[in-house]
Order: C-alpha cells, then sequence, then structure tokens
C-alpha cells in the first residue's frame, strides 16, 4: 500500500513536471515567435522605406534635370540641333537618359537620336501642356519599341506662355532593375506597380506590362493592389500560390507608383 501510494505520488509530480516543461516550452516557442516575426516585419518595412526612398531620389533627379533644361535658350527656340549640340556636351548630367526630344504645340516631336514622331496621343503631352512637370507610366517607346519612362516639361517663352514640351526617356530597365535588387530572405522579392495596377518591375518578367494586379483572380491581393493605387502605405497577409504570406507596401512619390 505504501508502495502504491509512492507511485501515484511520484506519477503526479511527473505529470504535473511535464505539464510545467510543455507550459513553459509553449511560453518560450510563443515569445521566440513573436520575435522572430517582430524582426521580419521590421527588416522588411526598412527595406521598403529604403527601396521607396531610393525611386523617388531617382526620380526627383531626372524631374530636375528636365525642368531645368526647358530654360535653356536652345530648348526654348525649339532648336534641335543646338539641343544636340548641349545633350552631348552633358552627358554628364543626362546619363540615365536615351534620348531627349523637344516637339511644338502640335506634338511634333524631335529627338536627339533623330526620332521624328507626332505624340498627340500620348497623355504626358496633354499634362506638360497644362504647365506640370509629368513623370509618366511606362509606355512603349515609338522609336525603340522598348518600355520607358517619360520625363516631360513644359517649354515657356519670355512671355511665360507656353510653346511646347521638352522631356527625357528612361530604359524601364533603369527602375526594374533596382527593385529586382532587394531581397529578403530566401523567398522574398519586391514589385513595383504604376498608378493603374500595372505591374512595372517584378523578378519574374512575365508580369512587367502585362498583368495588373488589380485584376488579380487572387481576391485579397486585389484589395490590397487597391490600397496601392490609393498611396496607403501598411502590411496585409494573404494566401498566395498555396503559400501564407506578408506584403509590405509603400508609395513612391512624385510618381503615383506603389512598391
Amino acid at each position: 500500500m505504501f508502495k502504491s501510494l509512492k507511485y501515484k505520488i511520484i506519477i503526479k509530480v511527473l505529470i504535473c513536471s511535464i505539464i510545467g516543461v510543455l507550459a513553459i516550452s509553449g511560453t518560450a516557442y510563443i515569445q521566440a515567435s513573436k520575435i522572430i516575426a517582430q524582426d521580419i516585419e521590421d527588416l522588411a518595412l526598412s527595406k521598403i522605406n529604403k527601396l521607396s526612398t531610393r525611386t523617388q531620389d531617382r526620380v526627383l533627379n531626372w524631374r530636375t534635370s528636365i525642368q531645368i533644361l526647358s530654360s535653356v535658350d536652345v530648348v526654348r527656340n525649339l532648336d534641335i540641333n543646338g539641343l544636340e549640340k548641349y545633350f552631348s556636351k552633358n552627358k554628364d548630367i543626362f546619363n540615365d537618359f536615351n534620348d531627349i526630344f523637344i516637339c511644338d504645340n502640335g506634338g511634333n516631336l524631335k529627338s536627339t537620336n533623330g526620332r521624328r514622331a507626332n505624340v498627340t496621343d500620348r497623355y504626358y503631352f496633354y499634362e506638360a501642356k497644362k504647365g506640370q512637370v509629368v513623370v509618366s507610366n511606362p509606355v512603349i517607346s515609338k522609336s525603340s519599341g522598348n518600355p520607358v519612362i517619360v520625363i516631360a516639361s513644359p517649354i515657356r517663352n519670355d512671355n511665360n506662355s507656353i510653346v511646347g514640351v521638352v522631356g527625357g526617356t528612361i530604359n524601364l530597365s533603369s527602375i526594374t532593375e533596382m527593385v529586382n535588387a532587394e531581397k529578403l530572405g530566401n523567398t522574398g522579392y519586391a514589385y513595383m506597380i504604376d498608378k493603374t495596377g500595372l505591374i512595372m518591375a517584378h523578378p519574374n518578367n512575365e508580369h512587367i506590362l502585362k498583368e495588373n494586379f488589380l485584376e488579380h483572380s487572387n481576391e485579397k491581393l486585389s484589395k490590397i493592389t487597391e490600397k496601392m493605387i490609393n498611396g496607403e502605405g501598411s502590411f496585409d497577409r494573404l494566401d498566395l500560390e498555396g503559400n501564407d504570406k506578408i506584403i509590405f507596401y509603400e508609395p513612391v512619390e512624385l510618381t503615383g507608383w506603389s512598391i
């Protein structure tokens, strides 16, 4: 009887010990998971903020270069030959640009690469004609057939009247390469959408300028894309391609784009 009581006590003690160990282990696991999740969140937020700032800085430099160019005499005179010489002498300032162009109020464009075209079908032309310095969504270049971003500024005469538009084209790859270089762990990646939800940078080239995440079959991703278009910055969880994912997003000022 004494041994039986002893065994019962030992068993109860063991059970309590096991429960205690499991409770401590469970608490430690939960705390560790929270710490890891917080570390991942902090790292992701830091990376996206850095990438957004870097993109904004580049876009601001491009805008400033074109805006200053609009006040140069050869540009105000719509002198394409003079612009070609100016562009050639200042390659260090315009090293990101493929070419510089000027066009009159009729949309007739002349470029430093010899291109001649009419751009009355391009929205950036009309926005610049309204007096705005424009950073376009990606468009397909009429001369090269490549996806480009156009920076355009109004040209004003001495009376402050708009007499034309000056602009420059930049390969979309200048953006996509910068975005694709950003990684998070083994599976995390960055992508960028324009102000309509169209993919303009993604590690999978098949998405670029061909897929609009606003129309994605994943309803949660579509709703997140809508938030991105509206200029919101936050993070969400979603199930995508059979995996539980966390998505962090932040707008790129001056453009309407979002990363």
